[in-house]
């Protein structure tokens, strides 16, 4: 039951959802995120710092930068 509210708090935030949104159609890097979701760097950070955690995220290693 744990598991779930904390799943349900984490997809309660409007922009985890549009990340996950944006996401499930390629991969970007931070900076590409911020720019198509007009937030701040750290908050996006923040947000897929969580999202990968809970393992609905997964990040990919290419050259200089990181894409998720």
């Amino acid at each position: 039951m744990k598991a779930a509210s904390a799943l349900y708090r984490l997809l309660g935030d409007e922009a985890r959802l549009r990340l996950l949104r944006v996401l499930s159609r390629d991969r970007f890097n931070v900076t590409e995120l911020t720019g198509i979701l007009g937030l701040a760097q750290s908050g996006v950070s923040r947000h897929l710092g969580m999202l990968k955690e809970a393992g609905l995220v997964a990040e990919e290693k290419d050259g200089a930068f990181t894409y998720y």
